[in-house]
């Protein structure tokens, strides 16, 4: 529509604002739209949609004299626009969705054509489904709320000058089409800042980025693949740029891979981002599932091993490693490595060990694991005694050395029962769980919350205490049981937690065994407003012996003491029958 009636006065009237546009020539939702359609004049405080012609920028959610403002706008049809803000404020949220089949162009008249998702704190939010074109720079700026995201899903096609992607960035499935065509004034293309940059994908993989110029790559990796487990040796690719953080001596990558989202991950099997020479532009960025050694720790026995977890005949290379930890929880005595067993012929060299360090070196050849194997390390695992309840006494940390030279984070695996904390015990096989003090301090608690960020949970076959009345009737309270979460509140009284295991409540089975090892376990101790986090343990408890009270796998003194103070008693507790 156009904004004046072309009478010969209108006409003039017209090439003279154009020619001169007004101070502010931004275009803002209004607060009073009608509707969320992009299209609808009425919608936009000048009484007209964004025009490029007219306007230096459309504004989607702006703040007015610091008063909270909230926008939802449907782009529903073809529109060209002056540059986009989407969230102008501290105060704002604003989301602005281009579905499938619609499309939004920003060009450069008034305006300078860019895309800005969150400014000033603003939480914006773009969902593009359809097409976006920006004339120049698409950004979610680092001064936006972190949760401002730009979403590409489906079929979209995006193309821009260049980006900078410093917040939230998700790119779902494999048919996303999202490239540049030029570079800012360092030459990049494309910057992956300091945000979250999400790929969601499952077997039909994922999409690419296409940059014509450099990748600059930071932040975290999230990747999210529901209903889907990758296979150890398998690759996708990410981009496809000219370079890749060129301006840095060694390519930065991310600075995070969270897999949380990936389902039933073996231990040991790590994605690795990688660049390497190819593609249309001249650089590859792939991802790659790749199996690495693991190092697992026996919390009873002290027992460290290096292990293959992989099921499959694929080995696992290293020529170096380093085991630290800063709390001093190693043994130098205890540490049988590989030097000591004249591993490789007598080729690996110990590094002078203590508490706080061990590492072996293999200066000419490298060891590698075949599937399942492992190597024992001797007992070189000796926590320091806590002083208290709660204090962390675990802080094992590996690294291991390729043999192309990479230094890698590797995983540590505890097997067995924490001794400082309340723990969530979880039976893989059955999903039956209980909650058991194996620390040497008696506690209580009056609190506790289950969760699993997967929905893992079951309502219908937990146990609560509340339905046990343990503690007596009316005194757990369940509060809105879901597959999310599941908690309870003691209003009166308190639970006894007795040191090493005298208390285990069972909660019959509230995870689905073929559900992700996902879950989380917090709970208040009597007394504490704040939840405290526990340790989740996935393993059968040697503990179905007649006698054998606080679960320890035996039947001794400690037994009877516990058995002998709680004879005569009714309660949920297996020392109470």
């Amino acid at each position: 529509m156009n904004r004046f009636y072309y009478t010969a006065a209108a006409a003039t009237l017209g090439v003279v604002l154009a020619a001169t546009p007004p101070a502010d020539a931004q275009n803002r939702w209004s607060a009073f739209a009608a509707d969320g359609n992009w299209g609808n004049d009425s919608n936009w405080d000048t009484g007209f949609a964004p025009d490029p012609v007219f306007d230096s920028s459309a504004i989607i959610g702006a703040e007015v004299l610091g008063a909270a403002t909230t926008a939802t706008v449907t782009v529903n049809g073809a529109f060209t626009s002056p540059s986009v803000q989407v969230a102008n404020g501290a105060s704002t949220v604003a989301t602005v969705t281009i579905p499938a089949t619609r499309s939004l162009t920003t060009v450069a008249d008034l305006s300078v054509g860019d895309v800005e998702i969150g400014l000033g704190g603003g939480r914006g939010t773009l969902n593009v489904a359809g097409t976006l074109n920006v004339a120049r720079i698409l950004t979610t700026p680092t001064a936006g709320n972190f949760n401002s995201t730009l979403s590409l899903t489906g079929s979209a096609v995006v193309t821009a000058r260049n980006a900078f992607l410093d917040r939230q960035l998700r790119i779902v499935g494999p048919s996303v089409s999202f490239s540049t065509t030029g570079v800012d004034g360092f030459g990049n293309s494309v910057i992956l800042g300091g945000g979250v940059h999400t790929w969601e994908f499952g077997a039909s993989g994922l999409s690419k980025i296409n940059a014509n110029g450099n990748l600059d790559l930071g932040g975290t990796l999230r990747l999210v693949t529901p209903s889907f487990t990758p296979s150890v040796g398998a690759s996708w690719v990410l981009a496809d740029s000219d370079s890749v953080d060129s301006f840095d001596a060694t390519p930065s990558g991310f600075n995070f891979i969270d897999t949380a989202g990936v389902p039933n991950l073996q231990p040991g099997a790590a994605f690795v981002v990688n660049s390497a020479p190819g593609g249309v532009n001249g650089v590859l960025t792939t991802l790659s599932l790749q199996q690495h050694p693991v190092l697992t720790v026996n919390r009873q026995t002290g027992v460290a091993t290096l292990k293959n977890f992989s099921s499959t005949a694929s080995t696992v290379a290293f020529d170096a490693y380093t085991v630290r930890s800063t709390l001093g929880g190693l043994s130098a005595a205890g540490f049988n490595g590989l030097d000591d067993k004249n591993t490789s012929g007598g080729t690996w060299f110990e590094a002078n060990p203590t508490a706080t360090g061990i590492s072996e070196l293999n200066p000419t050849t490298s060891l590698s694991l075949s599937g399942g194997q492992t190597i024992s390390l001797g007992n070189a695992f000796a926590p320091p005694a806590p002083a208290s309840f709660g204090v962390e006494n675990e802080d094992i940390a590996f690294q291991f050395g390729t043999p192309d030279g990479k230094t890698l984070t590797g995983q540590v695996v505890y097997e067995g029962m924490p001794n400082n904390t309340l723990v969530l015990n979880v039976n893989p096989t059955t999903g039956i769980a209980s909650i058991l003090n194996p620390s040497g301090f008696n506690v209580g608690i009056d609190a506790y919350v289950i969760s699993s960020a997967s929905g893992g949970l079951s309502t219908s076959t937990w146990s609560s205490l509340d339905d046990q009345n343990v503690g007596g009737v009316n005194k757990w309270y369940e509060a809105n049981p879901s597959t999310t979460q599941l908690s309870e509140l003691l209003v009166e009284g308190t639970l006894a937690m007795g040191a090493n295991r005298a208390n285990v409540y069972n909660l019959g089975t509230p995870w689905a065994t073929s559900g992700q090892r996902d879950l989380t376990f917090r709970f208040a101790l009597a007394g504490e407003t704040a939840l405290r986090t526990g340790k989740v343990v996935y393993a059968a408890l040697a503990a179905n012996l007649p006698g054998d009270a606080n679960l320890d796998g035996k039947v001794d003194l400690l037994d009877l003491d516990i058995l002998g103070s709680n004879f005569g008693a009714m309660g949920a507790t297996l020392a109470q029958g």
